[in-house]
């Protein structure tokens, strides 16, 4: 087992993604904390069911684990979340940051609250745990870790009514290349991953999405274990990636290109002109996000008002 000996941390490992994270981690060798508020999908309440329910899943298995229930977006408790973690194993190697929540709603619409919450869990609790476990690091030698940001697709291709979610997991993607680059003296690999999969959000997605990520008996390519053997990669001690973002569906691997130019206009160093600019801009190709969904009917398969992890 690669990761005999090591200890990880998964947010948001009760159900979904998150358990497969720590399932597929157990099964290499690893110690998991397995971390979930237990919350509704839309981050209200608490139950440490769902983390001591996967805890006893992987002890039967013949896995390590230990429960946790820490509401990652409290800096204080995301600190004393690490802290305990250092006290009991005395290490922390891996950290996959997989806690996140939504709450759908187009601008104009959502609530101050609603806007804290998402970015609350979804980035500062992210956030939280990777400064927590730097200052721990640094105060050791430099040794093979790894840090998986868990990014959507809709980070770099968002559509409404998830707006702020996007916003949230565009985030995590410029988190992940800023971690990678400061993180690097230490060992700590930074990487994100953009899973397709299933997960709670199906169960209020309009029929079709339903219909088309349905449970399937033979090849399923929207399991969560595809995502899960995927982000297991990005965690092994001999991973040769930092700071990129990974996508999957299935057996299908996308490796994203940070955020580029695809065009330069220049004025050969000579102020612009209203008129030449405006003239120089008629050159370059138009895109209108609003026709090209509709074009492609995503308009109408926007996601309803609902919440997911």
């Amino acid at each position: 087992m690669r990761l005999e000996g090591k200890v990880a941390l998964v947010t948001g490992a009760g159900r979904g993604l998150g358990r497969a994270y720590a399932l597929a981690l157990s099964a290499e060798g690893a110690h998991v904390i397995v971390n979930d508020l237990g919350g509704g999908s839309a981050g209200g309440g608490s139950n440490d069911a769902l983390a001591l329910a996967v805890v006893e899943e992987i002890i039967r298995a013949g896995g390590k684990a230990s429960p946790d229930t820490s509401d990652i977006s409290d800096w204080s408790a995301s600190r004393t979340l690490i802290d305990r973690a250092f006290a009991y194993h005395g290490r922390l190697d891996i950290i996959v940051n997989n806690a996140g929540i939504s709450r759908s709603g187009l601008l104009g619409e959502l609530a101050e609250e609603d806007w804290d919450r998402q970015f609350g869990v979804n980035v500062k609790g992210a956030t939280a745990l990777i400064d927590a476990a730097a200052r721990r690091w640094r105060t050791q030698e430099p040794a093979p870790r790894a840090i998986v940001n868990i990014s959507s697709p809709a980070g770099p291709h968002p559509i409404p009514p998830i707006g702020v979610y996007s916003a949230t997991k565009a985030a995590m993607a410029a988190l992940t290349m800023s971690a990678a680059q400061e993180l690097a003296p230490l060992g700590v690999l930074v990487n994100a991953l953009s899973p397709i999969a299933r997960t709670r959000l199906i169960e209020k997605a309009p029929p079709a999405i339903r219909e088309l990520m349905a449970v399937r008996e033979g090849y399923d390519p929207f399991a969560p274990d595809h995502a899960a053997r995927l982000l297991l990669c990005l965690c092994l001690p001999d991973c040769r990636f930092t700071g990129r973002l990974f996508g999957c569906l299935g057996d299908e691997i996308y490796l994203y290109r940070p955020w580029s130019a695809d065009h330069r206009i220049d004025n050969a160093g000579v102020p612009w002109t209203l008129a030449a600019l405006e003239q120089a801009l008629g050159l370059l190709p138009q895109q209108d996000i609003c026709r090209v969904m509709t074009a492609h009917g995503l308009m109408e398969q926007a996601l309803p008002p609902i919440a997911l992890d």
